[in-house]
């Protein structure tokens, strides 16, 4: 790659192919504010950046700061190359990502409209409207208009209305709508919170009580009322598996790696040091990156890793031996 030393622009137009840039992108004036930014090519961005509009033809791309386009960030649907955001993400507009090729965000996503394929995302998703496609989302998933879900792996959700497609894998026990949750034909949703996350990575037998528990959208809701600072009152519906609490308390949440493996992956970018998880069934070291973190999600939501499915129905019998001992 060419390391550029000064940002020269095509009739408003910083054009990126086989560049380096060393130096923030952000506006030295008034007369800035409204320059683009196309990468044609592969492309590394050591700085934050500021556009108006960030178009990107085909990659790969890495953006090393924080990015900020205020019109719109994008990709064309042909891209197949890895783009990579280090730092946050945002745009007053749209953040349409939706080509194959694999994303990587090492911190929260925020929008106006925000649509992603392919992703995984270290922290948090904000937009007033959300569609997601095989994505991994650590955090949570917020909008506050509406949602779509298809086959992904979030920590929870959050939306006003929410429709899942596909089977949906969430990492809390919880998740939240207004309206009833919509559910396409055949799709189904899990939560993994009692998974042993640790011994699944490293191809190792689960601890007995571990495993998944299915959230069923048509029993598992429960009706709350929350009111905000003026006193409006907005009903929403929770959709959890906290009242099947026999299952966890036969559990020592403390032996499993759960916890540990989601706070490297969401701080992963900003730490100093690389992390690994011991070694899996064959000796090998496990390293937690994100990317890691992320095809291991992305392999329990495909089902290459099978993951004992708890009914959360615990005998007398278990409980007396538990207390017992």
């Amino acid at each position: 790659m060419d390391e550029l030393t000064e940002i020269r622009l095509n009739n408003g137009v910083l054009i990126l192919d086989k560049h380096r840039v060393m130096s923030p992108i952000i506006p030295q004036g008034y007369k800035d504010i409204d320059n683009d930014i196309l990468v044609k090519g592969t492309a590394q961005l050591e700085g934050a950046v500021y556009t108006r509009k960030f178009d990107i033809e085909t990659g790969p791309l890495t953006v090393c700061g924080p990015v900020f386009a205020k019109a719109s960030l994008s990709s064309h649907t042909a891209n197949e190359q890895s783009l990579t955001f280090k730092k946050a993400v945002a745009s007053s507009g749209r953040i349409d990502l939706f080509d194959a090729g694999k994303k990587l965000f090492g911190a929260d996503v925020n929008g106006a409209i925000v649509r992603l394929k392919n992703a995984v995302v270290a922290a948090n998703v904000f937009a007033s409207e959300v569609e997601l496609e095989d994505c991994v989302v650590l955090g949570g998933v917020f909008a506050t208009k509406a949602l779509r879900l298809r086959k992904c792996v979030v920590g929870t959700f959050n939306a006003p209305s929410a429709v899942i497609d596909g089977d949906i894998y969430v990492l809390f026990p919880s998740v939240f709508t207004v309206e009833p949750l919509n559910v396409d034909k055949g799709s189904r949703l899990f939560c993994i919170t009692l998974a042993d996350w640790g011994n699944l990575i490293k191809g190792l037998p689960e601890n007995e009580m571990s495993g998944m528990v299915e959230i069923d959208p048509a029993n598992d809701g429960q009706k709350i009322s929350l009111q905000d600072k003026q006193g409006n009152q907005t009903m929403w519906q929770t959709y959890s598996v906290a009242g099947k609490v026999l299952a966890a308390d036969l559990l020592d949440l403390k032996k499993l790696d759960n916890h540990f493996m989601l706070s490297v992956g969401s701080f992963c970018e900003q730490l100093v040091k690389q992390y690994e998880l011991g070694c899996d069934k064959e000796g090998k070291p496990v390293k937690l990156t994100l990317e890691t973190l992320g095809q291991f999600f992305r392999d329990i939501q495909s089902g290459k890793i099978k993951v004992r499915e708890l009914d959360a129905k615990v005998s007398f019998d278990e409980l007396k031996k538990f207390y017992a001992d």
